[in-house]
């Protein structure tokens, strides 16, 4: 663990960085279980499509959103 921190501190912007992204990935990763305790809560307790419509859309961009991020990792790893 004392390598780790080691390493961490040396490189700060390279540290930043990883804490960034795995601060949005696991937002990215939230947007699903969000997506069914919103609908659960907001459209099938008021029955408005609207929010149905919205709810729908914004996972939608996070489910892309995640999965083009991990194919750019996957793609990055490689080179």
């Amino acid at each position: 663990m004392k390598e780790l921190y080691q390493r961490l501190f040396s490189h700060p912007v390279i540290a930043t960085e990883i804490l960034i992204a795995s601060v949005f990935a696991n937002l990215l990763a939230l947007a699903t279980p969000l997506f069914v305790i919103q609908v659960l809560n907001r459209y099938v307790a008021h029955g408005v499509n609207a929010t149905l419509v919205t709810l729908t859309t914004g996972v939608l961009i996070a489910v892309v959103m995640e999965f083009f991020s991990g194919n750019f990792a996957c793609a990055w790893r490689v080179e």
